[in-house]
């Protein structure tokens, strides 16, 4: 079974607008595609990885039940 799940590991570039504009326009492009997107800030995986880990899991039931 394909997840079509992307984890975007953001560092602080993507905070300007320019950066965040891309992404926008990028994730749009993705979920049009049938991917689902879960953008986290590359510090806070490092600092949360077990908050981190249980979020993509969470994420990744969720897709599964929805299909």
């Amino acid at each position: 079974m394909e997840i079509n799940l992307i984890v975007e590991a953001d560092g602080s570039q993507h905070g300007d607008k320019k950066h965040s504009e891309k992404d926008y326009e990028r994730d749009r492009f993705l979920k049009k595609e049938g991917y689902s997107i879960i953008r986290l800030w590359s510090s806070d995986i490092i600092q949360f990885s077990d908050e981190t880990c249980q979020l993509i899991y969470e994420n990744i039931q969720e897709i599964m039940t929805n299909k």
